[in-house]
């Protein structure tokens, strides 16, 4: 009766054992298939040798009951506290409403895996949109609270942009797809969450390795264990005792303590917007003492507008400094492009070249006249266009100031400002609170940074920084033993970010900024930051909590199973009953 238990269900923990004995490691199922397997050949000899002693089978069947019964609840726990990317996979539908033939209404079924980048959509009210794209016509509300935890509907019109996997409310929509597949924002966000979830932190790795000693150390122990109880008593008398102690001792709490905790709180946060890209970045979390914030699209809307224009001599001032900034993507580009112009001009361009962080020069050929122009901080301008004028340096304009020359000198001058976002001051005064210094770190003009920075009351403030001025700051703080979280936007940015210690970046921001960021903030909301860090305290405090419980186990188990106070299915129902309680505390993460 007990051949189907050994045959088939205890096969997992003799693939363990195999898989472990072949990376030359002690694993947590070494002992428990070493103790399956002793104790089944200790009764079939007992049970041939009619020695009328020994025969525990309905033990062995006990025992690998609960030990799969811990595996089973262990699995739907970390199914449950990990299915954050499976519920954004099944966000996109198979099927849609395509049109062929569009402006022409006429509706075709189409499979959404062979959707093309052009081809234009109808999505129906109560739909999933399936693709990333434009809004052609129509007007609806979209409901993204999927995506980023931001409960409200999001107004929808012609030339408004749409995200694969949130849902159309209200009215049709006819959209133009511009990525599909695995180039969609949902796709990118699923592949970072994978990627996080399959990361060992450090503190995982600490665990696991202590866990692999540990059975190393009990596999040595078992054999003098077997060996005085067998002097003292018997062989069946030794088997069995040897048995409840490779059982009771195996480190399965030990080895689950950090890995379900950060599962858990990595679900927990995506449900809220906040997507944790990488295994380290609860930890870290933790741990940080400053906070270091770039200021436009971050601390600010990033929705800059030009206040003044002042021309300074020169035709086609602002048509020039349009053509520059055609290919950008970056705030200011937008700002200098919503500007009006008088008239249209024939201006090709050439040689463009951008500087990250400083600004775009090329040679513009406008009227026949060909020669280098250059927008972006005055520095800049001014390898080209000579000394920079004394309007640069009006103190008395608290925005943002670019400037547009060429080799003839400067050209325009465009004074620019933003605004801060709704609820970063409530932010920056939890983050006070939790004992965290706040910083600003910005390639902005003094002017600038110093105004947002007074409002703001932050103390530390750096303004007209550049990429590896930055990078220098964030350094001089971690050699002064500072744990630095950088939260940015841009492509300037990405350095930094790399180098933080912990780095958060907006979703609206370059893609270079997210794919090295450890947390991305899917609904742009700074105020969630506040909330993250307590999340991340309280989860080191349970991973804390389930180590001292899992050592005090190991410590308490050993000796009792050693004395032989412990029969075998005591032992399993002692081993899975604490990896239990381990599990049952990191799910509280999820709930508080």
């Amino acid at each position: 009766m007990v051949l189907p238990v050994m045959l088939y269900s205890a096969v997992p923990f003799y693939q363990g054992a195999l898989r472990d004995v072949k990376n030359r490691r002690a694993g947590m199922d070494t002992p428990v298939a070493l103790a399956i397997l002793l104790a089944f050949v200790a009764g079939v000899y007992a049970l041939l040798s009619n020695a009328g002693q020994g025969m525990y089978f309905e033990g062995i069947a006990m025992f690998a009951f609960l030990l799969l019964l811990g595996r089973f609840m262990e699995q739907a726990a970390r199914r449950k506290a990990g299915d954050a990317a499976e519920r954004l996979v099944k966000l996109v539908p198979a099927f849609c409403h395509k049109l062929p033939d569009y402006p022409d209404e006429k509706v075709q079924e189409a499979a959404v895996a062979q959707l093309r980048s052009g081809d234009v959509l109808l999505v129906r009210a109560g739909e999933v949109v399936p693709v990333d794209g434009t809004v052609l016509s129509g007007e609806s509300e979209a409901d993204e609270a999927m995506l980023t935890g931001e409960s409200l509907p999001v107004a929808k019109r012609a030339g408004d942009k749409v995200t694969a996997g949130t849902l159309n409310t209200a009215s049709p929509l006819v959209v133009r797809a511009d990525e599909v597949g695995g180039q969609t924002r949902l796709a990118h966000i699923v592949k970072l969450l994978d990627r996080a979830l399959s990361q060992k932190p450090r503190l995982a790795e600490a665990a696991d390795k202590y866990a692999s000693g540990f059975v190393s150390g009990m596999l040595s122990l078992a054999a003098p264990v077997f060996a005085g109880w067998w002097y003292f008593t018997d062989a069946y008398q030794a088997l069995w005792i040897t048995v409840s102690l490779l059982v009771i001792t195996c480190p399965c709490a030990l080895s689950l303590a950090t890995p379900t905790a950060l599962a858990v709180s990595t679900g927990k946060l995506a449900g809220k917007g906040v997507l944790i890209a990488r295994g380290h970045a609860l930890e870290a979390l933790a741990a940080a003492t400053d906070v270091v914030f770039d200021k436009t699209g971050t601390l600010t809307e990033g929705k800059l507008w030009v206040t003044q224009t002042l021309l300074l001599g020169g035709e086609y001032a602002v048509q020039a400094a349009q053509a520059l900034e055609s290919q950008s993507e970056h705030p200011i580009a937008h700002a200098i492009m919503a500007l009006p112009v008088e008239k249209a001009a024939d201006i090709a361009v050439e040689q463009r070249v951008n500087r990250v962080g400083h600004g775009v020069s090329a040679m513009l050929t406008i009227s026949g006249k060909q020669q280098i122009w250059a927008i972006g901080r005055p520095e800049f301008v001014a390898e080209i266009a000579g000394d920079i004028p004394p309007q640069c340096c009006d103190t008395g304009h608290d925005g943002s100031v670019i400037a547009l020359g060429n080799q003839q000198g400067f050209a325009a001058l465009f004074f620019l400002k933003d605004q801060v976002k709704a609820g970063v001051p409530e932010m920056l005064a939890a983050l006070k609170n939790r004992g965290l210094t706040p910083h600003i770190l910005s390639g902005d003009r003094r002017n600038a940074v110093n105004a947002l920075a007074k409002q703001l009351g932050i103390e530390s403030a750096c303004a007209e920084a550049a990429p590896e001025d930055k990078l220098a700051y964030v350094e001089n703080l971690q050699r002064q033993g500072k744990k630095v979280l950088m939260v940015g936007d841009g492509i300037n940015d990405a350095p930094v970010l790399a180098a933080a210690d912990v780095s958060v970046a907006v979703a609206g921001g370059a893609d270079v900024a997210r794919d090295g960021a450890d947390v991305v903030l899917l609904n742009e909301d700074m105020a969630v930051l506040p909330e993250m860090l307590e999340q991340a305290a309280r989860t080191q405090a349970n991973i804390r909590q389930n180590l001292i419980w899992a050592s005090l186990y190991n410590i308490i188990a050993v000796p009792l199973a050693a004395a032989g106070y412990v029969t075998p299915w005591v032992a399993a129902l002692g081993m899975s009953s604490s990896s239990l309680l381990v599990l049952m505390n990191a799910l509280r993460l999820g709930k508080q």
